[in-house]
């Protein structure tokens, strides 16, 4: 397994296999770069959810969730639009090249 920051930080956050956590483990015993790449993500660990745990947060106006879905909606519709438009073109020319190199392999037969 490469030991990349991200299996590293998976380490820390104790989301590896048993399996994984043993490679990293060795790994870092082998290799005091590794060691301290791992020392350096746990000393970054900090408590956010119990930080906000206890947070009233404010609810939110019924006009201000409407807009956001309302713009949301708005972006989709616009991003699948793009889409199309720039997919056209595309598969024409996808569609002429696939009739071009077609008909080149059929007069040769």
């Amino acid at each position: 397994m490469k030991m990349d920051d991200i299996v590293l930080m998976a380490y820390v956050d104790g989301e590896l296999t048993s399996l994984e956590r043993e490679e990293v483990e060795k790994a870092m015993s082998t290799s005091a770069d590794i060691a301290e790449r791992v020392a350096l993500l746990e000393a970054s660990v900090l408590p956010y959810q119990r930080a906000f745990q206890h947070q009233a947060l404010p609810p939110v106006r019924d006009s201000l969730a409407r807009k956001i879905d309302e713009l949301a909606q708005a972006h989709t519709v616009r991003s699948n639009r793009s889409r199309l438009r720039t997919a056209a073109p595309w598969l024409a020319v996808a569609f002429m090249a696939g009739g071009l190199c077609g008909g080149a392999s059929v007069s040769r037969e």
